[in-house]
């Protein structure tokens, strides 16, 4: 997604430089000035933009009863928070984030404060050992400025993101389409390693976002999932239904 809009904001870390572009009511979070990272609406910060962030909120659709603890590798701006909090309300949310100064700039910039009921954990996300009960859901968005982070698709994280699950848990993971000629033989071993319970959905952006069940996924049903995504899209005023209508079972195992 290019650019538009003034920068308004430029930090530099070890990694390279962080960027905050603002045009009209949307803030944008970019490194090294290539291409948006993160967006939040200032008037509505809960309504997640991109629809690759739309698909990962579907995991929503699938508890019977709302999640109660929650980990997100990955900070970017932070829009996830907004939404996540926006539809669980009671969530007890917990982030990682590699890079200091990509936490500073997200609460510095993408109102964070709104949205007080998480804690940040600067911390490279491969390393984190997780503590008390189980996850309910874990979502994986963790890419470097110009690719997916490699380590997202490895049998050692997937394997401990599992670990870290509940018996309920969904870990979700966003893949980028780019690198789609690596994913048959990883996801057929992610589907091994979760006995076969996955959904997936593409969406145009150029992502894959897989959901992976720890238990059993449930009944797959185009119907129920509509229905779902008008509830979410109600909350999030957002066009769930649209990526809703893309979630299937993968192609690729």
């Amino acid at each position: 997604m290019s650019l538009t809009g003034r920068e308004i904001y430029r930090c530099y870390d070890e990694l390279g430089s962080i960027q905050v572009f603002e045009d009209h009511d949307r803030r944008f979070l970019t490194f090294d000035g290539d291409a948006e990272q993160s967006c939040v609406l200032l008037e509505q910060p809960w309504s997640p933009v991109y629809q690759y962030c739309q698909a990962m909120l579907m995991a929503s659709a699938f508890f019977d009863q709302p999640p109660q603890r929650a980990m997100m590798a990955g900070l970017g701006g932070g829009s996830m928070i907004h939404s996540l909090l926006r539809i669980h309300p009671q969530l007890h949310l917990e982030v990682l984030e590699l890079r200091a100064a990509v936490i500073e700039t997200a609460r510095q910039f993408f109102l964070l404060d709104r949205a007080p009921a998480h804690r940040i954990h600067n911390i490279d996300a491969t390393h984190f050992k997780g503590h008390g009960e189980g996850y309910d859901l874990i979502i994986s968005d963790l890419f470097l400025d110009n690719c997916m982070n490699p380590a997202q698709l490895a049998e050692s994280y997937t394997g401990h993101c599992q670990r870290m699950l509940s018996k309920r848990g969904i870990l979700v993971l966003n893949l980028w389409l780019e690198e789609k000629k690596s994913y048959p033989d990883a996801i057929a071993s992610l589907s091994q390693q979760f006995a076969g319970q996955l959904l997936s959905a593409e969406v145009p952006e150029g992502n894959l976002v897989l959901y992976l069940f720890n238990d059993k996924a449930p009944p797959f049903s185009h119907r129920i999932l509509q229905r779902n995504a008008r509830a979410l899209a109600k909350q999030l005023d957002a066009p769930m239904q649209r990526v809703a209508a893309a979630i299937s079972r993968p192609a690729f195992n």
